[in-house]
């Protein structure tokens, strides 16, 4: 070949190269092509025409390609190839909306010709071929750069771990871009289970990657690679994704892989809405309880005839039979059925032979009549010789397993059976076993023992799978409730404290109101708040029990997370609580009606978590709803209370000598007071009786019919001499007991110009006076009264705590109102006593005498003011009725029409001691309910007229107006 046949044939190469053709006998160059149309992708079967007379030129098979870079555009592309836009839209008409959907790598025409096949191989191993998900990825993106179609990308990866499908794809995660076995998945960093777990190896086929790495003890491992135990979605239980796909969950919720599927078992006491408070709607259950797989319903009756009834006054039972999601159970028996004085018969009558058959039939009727799961029966129990009620009969058990053998026959196979089995009479159930309270090495048997004792828990399951039951067919009891008991010493916190009794003395819970029984929701409330509540809380290692004092022994959830993860590495079938309406607040959405709390205001105003916090009612919106407005008004209230409670303690704590200006002023005044009792107002005439004598009349007798006659121009010496004929009636009119001297007769002083005693005088023989050593002069001293105000104050602010938890999460069955109402007073009333204690105390000794009629005003106040405070048998003692008569005087004589409160306080019927005696009383909240006892409180208050009213400080007014207006602005829920 020659260097000019080289030059030609490069010349060949070159002009194929840009599309040109090859020059002939009768054309050359470019000028002989008009028009050159290829056809491009998809290659369709007619062949192309070209105007040309060698048609031995066929099109390319693939075409040159570029990939797309972020911020290209059909015209950037077309600049990059060296085409005019037409003719790249030309090369790739197999899309024709490519402008308009251009994705980053995605491989684009820059010549005739088909695109490359840019689609990724499986690996040699099988393997799909696998792509890791960047940040901004997309289906189509993905699809698009790979030369893929999007629903390429779905079909490869139909069994891809963690595949949620194209609108929940995953940054970093592994994915399939070709058909294949699926990958092993991408680690994550902190994962310690399942496949995810760093450093796992893909397994050998058939091992399915959600068995690799399992948990320690047989723990859940959820799809993030974590291991639990607990009664959430968050570990155990199952979820999968809309694909299906494993490693997948639902969105919102983290499914379990591996060791799945335990029973988290509770019941329900549809009871707990005759309480006062801590109300739970069954329905409540299904749309808030996590986790749980059954649900009991306790307890469905049997009659005296052997048939099966449900008492279902609020339409529990009817929502139960409604849920969706959880299995329901119907539960007979119980405690209070067991043993009860009517019903303790029945259950002995219905296993017995002849009636066992219908009895079972009955059963089983009403579990299908309303499509019911399966059947709980809470014995407690059979064949028991030492319940407080006849012994059962030794053929009793035996009776019952019969029954319940047959019951098992006779129920459908989906429809589950559990008994709540003792494992003997004294380790009785799993939640609450040790009910005789005394236990080894206490010999007098009051010793303070967990019923929740975990080494006498492990004892009874040993007990019950020795006898041969399958670990797996038992579930363990935890408890959402304490024993309560009152300790002989307080102090005490080993496991020799001995409790007072027999019958438990513990206070009981606000809402529960059972002393001896307290639920954790109302145990929770007491540890976060110490202030009110101060109590001593510690954990027991070897019990394994949480303990409180005043006595309380149970299980914190922290205990039964442990708990429940022990019971799962020992292969039980799970766990049973008692009870769920126990175990915390629930924000409930129905009313006690059984209504469900409408959707605007209602629902908004139950949702409402009432988060934001107010330092004065001053700062508190006035456009709540009723249970936020109360709620925060409340905890002003609360603080308002703390602050005057420790300010009240403090200015009265070295005040004796300021309350002492009283006795003193007292004890100045007790001349004139009787000479005024003897003369002026003649209360005392009906009690003496009278000598007298004048210049022109004498006589004697009693002194209501003295006549004492004078000249009206020489008056004269005139004299009257009393002798005490009803001694117990003088003093009584005295309100008081004061010793008294004779008085010495009037004297003129010597030198004197004019001396009345000289021919105008009356001298009073044996009138009382006070005698000279005031020293022993008895006057009560007011501030004896100030300190029996405190034990109330503080008993109020525990109330006060107790309230406004209860309050906020909507469990307190009150009329939001009541509570603001009910409380504002006696702590405004209070605040007032503070601030007149500063005043008085602002007072130095200097100033005494120029002040002491604003200081005794002052103590006064603050006295009247306290004294709704004062329990009845303190006032009582202290002779608080005569101290009010006597302040009355003294305000009378002061005048100005100085202390209108205690116009208020001298009524003892009066509001501020209603009031007090409703929240706090024996007849107050805590026995009366919650809401009856909140409304009395409250109407108490709103029975004061605007006459009234006026008789108390501005600053209370203006605090008492404010309440009212916050809460009448409000929106109001239905209640």
């Amino acid at each position: 070949m020659t260097r000019r046949d080289l030059a030609a044939v490069q010349s060949r190469v070159v002009s194929w190269s840009r599309a040109e053709c090859a020059p002939t006998n009768d054309s050359s160059g470019r000028s002989t092509v008009t028009d050159l149309d290829i056809q491009t992708r998809p290659v369709l079967p007619e062949r192309p025409r070209v105007r040309h007379s060698h048609s031995h030129l066929h099109p390319r098979s693939e075409c040159k390609a570029i990939k797309v870079v972020s911020g290209d555009s059909c015209a950037s592309l077309a600049s990059k190839c060296g085409v005019s836009r037409a003719n790249l839209e030309r090369y790739n008409s197999y899309d024709k909306k490519l402008c308009s959907k251009l994705a980053v790598g995605q491989p684009v025409c820059c010549s005739p010709g088909k695109l490359p096949d840019l689609r990724p191989k499986a690996k040699q191993s099988g393997e799909c071929a696998t792509y890791t998900v960047k940040n901004s990825d997309t289906c189509a993106d993905i699809a698009a750069s790979n030369g893929l179609q999007t629903a390429d990308v779905v079909e490869f990866n139909r069994k891809t771990w963690g595949w949620n499908g194209c609108k929940s794809i995953l940054v970093g995660q592994l994915i399939c871009l070709s058909k294949g076995s699926p990958p092993l998945p991408a680690p994550v960093p902190n994962a310690v289970c399942g496949p995810t777990k760093p450093g796992t190896k893909k397994p050998p086929a058939g091992v399915e990657l959600a068995t690799l790495n399992p948990c320690p003890l047989n723990a859940c491992c959820n799809i993030w690679g974590s291991c639990g135990t607990w009664t959430t979605k968050e570990f155990c239980t199952v979820s999968k994704s809309g694909t299906g796909n494993p490693g997948t969950s639902r969105p919102g919720e983290n499914g379990c892989i591996s060791n799945c599927g335990m029973d988290i078992v509770t019941y329900y006491e549809p009871w707990n809405l005759d309480r006062s408070c801590m109300h739970m709607d069954v329905r409540t259950v299904g749309d808030l309880g996590d986790g749980y797989t059954h649900l009991h319903f306790a307890f469905v009756n049997i009659t005296k005839d052997l048939q099966v009834s449900v008492q279902d006054p609020r339409g529990q039972f009817e929502h139960f039979k409604g849920l969706s999601g959880i299995k329901r159970i119907a539960a007979f028996g119980g405690w209070s059925f067991s043993v009860g004085v009517d019903t303790y018969t029945t259950l002995r009558q219905a296993i017995k032979p002849e009636h066992r058959d219908f009895f079972a039939t009955q059963v089983v009727s009403f579990l299908k009549e309303h499509n019911l799961d399966g059947v709980d029966f809470d014995w407690e129990y059979p064949g028991a010789t030492d319940l407080p009620i006849p012994a059962g009969s030794p053929e009793d058990p035996a009776n019952y397993l019969k029954f319940l053998q047959l019951l098992r026959k006779k129920l459908p196979a989906d429809m589950t059976l559990s008994i709540a089995a003792p494992a003997s009479f004294w380790y009785l159930k799993g939640w609450d076993f040790n009910s005789r309270w005394a236990s080894d090495g206490c010999p007098k048997g009051s010793c303070l023992r967990s019923h929740v004792n975990m080494t006498e828990t492990l004892n009874a399951l040993a007990m019950i799978t020795k006898a041969g039951v399958e670990a797996r067919q038992v579930v363990v009891g935890v408890a959402s409730y304490g024993r309560s008991f009152k300790m002989n010493d307080p102090k005490c916190t080993g496991p020799m404290c001995t409790f007072s009794g027999p019958q438990s003395l513990a206070a009981p819970g606000g809402c529960t109101n059972s002393s001896g029984y307290i639920s954790n929701a109302e145990i929770s409330d007491i540890m976060e708040d110490k202030k009110a509540f101060p109590v001593q809380a510690w954990y027991d290692e070897e019990t394994d029990s949480d303990y409180l004092t005043q006595w309380v022994a149970y299980m914190s959830k922290s205990v039964k997370d442990a708990r429940i993860k022990k019971y799962q590495a020992l292969n039980f079938g799970g766990i049973s609580n008692w009870a769920i309406d126990l175990e915390e607040w629930w924000v409930d959405m129905y009313d006690l009606d059984g209504t469900e709390k409408e959707d605007t205001d209602g629902l908004d105003e139950l949702f409402d978590t009432c988060e934001d916090t107010y330092e004065t009612l001053e700062d508190i919106p006035q456009d709540l709803n009723d249970r936020c407005a109360s709620f925060y008004i409340l905890t002003v209230l609360s603080s308002q209370l703390s602050r005057a409670v420790e300010a009240y303690k403090e200015v009265s704590e070295g005040y004796d000598e300021k309350f002492k200006w009283y006795v003193e002023w007292v004890k100045d005044g007790i001349n004139d007071d009787l000479f005024d009792f003897m003369t002026g107002s003649g209360q005392s005439k009906k009690y003496m009786d009278c000598k007298w004598e004048s210049e022109v009349s004498e006589g004697s007798g009693p002194c209501t019919e003295m006549t004492l006659t004078v000249e009206p121009s020489n008056p004269g010496a005139r004299y009257v001499e009393y002798t005490l004929r009803d001694e117990e009636g003088f003093y009584r009119a005295l309100q008081a007991s004061h010793n008294y001297a004779v008085p010495d007769p009037c004297t003129c002083p010597p030198g004197g110009a004019y001396c009345r005693c000289i021919n105008d005088f009356v001298m009073y023989k044996n009138m009382p006076r006070r005698i000279k050593d005031t020293s022993k002069i008895d006057v009560p001293d007011p501030k004896e009264l100030v300190d029996e105000a405190l034990p109330r104050m503080d008993e109020l602010a525990q109330l006060l705590a107790w309230t406004i938890p209860l309050l906020r999460m909507g469990s307190l069955d009150v009329s939001y109102e009541d509570p603001a109402v009910a409380f504002s007073m006696p702590v405004f009333m209070l605040e007032d006593a503070v601030e007149s204690i500063k005043k008085v105390k602002e007072i130095g000794e200097k100033e005494k005498k120029a002040k002491k009629r604003e200081a005794v005003l002052q103590i006064l106040e603050i006295v009247f003011t306290v004294l709704p405070f004062v329990a009845e048998a303190a006032a009582v003692a202290f002779g608080a009725a005569s101290f009010i008569a006597r302040g009355l005087l003294i305000i009378a004589e002061l005048g100005n029409g100085a202390l209108t409160i205690a116009e208020v306080v001298q009524d003892p019927l009066s509001a501020p001691f209603a009031i007090l005696g409703l929240l706090i009383g024996p007849l107050g909240v805590r026995a009366k309910g919650s809401r009856a006892g909140f409304k009395s409180a409250a109407d108490a208050r709103r029975a004061l007229d605007e006459g009234k009213l006026k008789l108390f400080s501005e600053a209370f007014r203006r605090k008492d107006t404010l309440v009212h207006k916050i809460m009448k602005q409000g929106r109001s829920c239905k209640l």
